[in-house]
């Protein structure tokens, strides 16, 4: 969590052989990481040189470890449901072991960190994945009906396996994320090539946390994170697996709560193809060593993969 740590030192940058020499000459940076502690609501950003969060294998420690569920069949509510997109303005953070949840016109709310203890519950992650899941602290489901005006559960994880994904470990246990550990976005890619685009349609430009990224990257240029294979940031690898299509979420307003941003999706869909009728905006990543990282440290390329769409090279 932040941390007034000294910046980590940077490492040596690899060899050759590992990318090409433009990326050589192209030093990039951490500069910032987001937990969404609910999945749906805003996230807890660190973005300050020197702080630290601790990569887990299933993605950063708290990320998406709990979600929302209605109460009469146990189906996933996020912002793509009716009703909530105001879970955009629900602040989350860490203090004193306590999860702090804030909301307009709602008291604030502290509850215990750790995981409750209950029955299993079973419900559905995105369109292809099943978790257990158990039911968290009361006042929390309360606070959360009061606010939605519909009734609901809040969840925190308890087992999920990928399996069904392509790129995923079969077995390999995973947050309620719908699909990988993280999300990592170059900020070029969405500061300069996508802003300009909206522009150009006279549409007001999406911010880097608009697309809600675990991991903001730097220096390496617009789409630099398509063609991550294997990146390693102080002590922790990840694995470049794909990239992110944009879903319904995208048109919400991250900081109105409001459905206000429809002509956002359609000029990703129209300029980042996938060829599925989806757009495209960030590159998922699994895990594979974990570790501490910091604000501030070099993300190392340590091995490059073609981009996989025309229009990123």
């Amino acid at each position: 969590m932040p941390s007034s740590s000294i910046l980590h030192r940077p490492r040596t940058l690899p060899d050759k052989d590992h990318g090409s020499e433009e990326r050589e000459h192209r030093r990039i940076t951490l500069v910032a990481a987001i937990i969404y502690h609910v999945k749906s609501c805003a996230g807890q950003v660190f973005d300050k040189r020197g702080q630290q969060v601790m990569m887990t294998p299933k993605g950063l420690a708290y990320d998406r470890r709990r979600m929302l569920v209605r109460t009469d069949d146990l189906k996933m509510l996020t912002q793509r449901d009716n009703g909530c997109e105001i879970l955009a303005l629900v602040q989350t953070a860490i203090r004193n072991g306590m999860l702090v949840l804030n909301a307009p016109h709602m008291p604030e709310l502290e509850i215990p960190l750790q995981k409750p203890e209950g029955l299993p519950l079973e419900t559905k992650v995105g369109k292809k994945d099943t978790a257990t899941v158990i039911a968290d602290a009361p006042e929390a489901s309360a606070w959360f009906t009061s606010y939605l005006g519909q009734d609901c559960l809040l969840v925190h994880e308890d087992e999920r396996a990928y399996g069904k994904h392509a790129w995923h470990r079969t077995g390999q246990n995973a947050s309620l994320a719908d699909g990988s550990a993280a999300l990592g976005v170059s900020a070029e890619t969405v500061e300069e090539d996508l802003a300009a685009h909206m522009r150009a349609e006279g549409d007001e430009p999406l911010e880097v946390s608009d697309v809600r990224p675990n991991l903001v990257f730097r220096g390496g240029g617009k789409f630099a994170e398509y063609g991550m294979d294997r990146i390693q940031i102080d002590d922790a690898e990840l694995l470049g697996v794909g990239p992110s299509p944009r879903c319904k979420m995208t048109i919400v307003d991250q900081k109105k709560g409001t459905r206000s941003r429809k002509k956002a999706l359609k000029i990703i869909t129209n300029v980042y193809p996938n060829g599925k009728g989806e757009g495209v905006v960030g590159e998922n990543f699994l895990v594979d060593v974990p570790g501490i990282i910091r604000i501030g440290s070099d993300v190392l390329v340590r091995q490059e993969k073609p981009k996989p769409y025309a229009w990123m090279r």
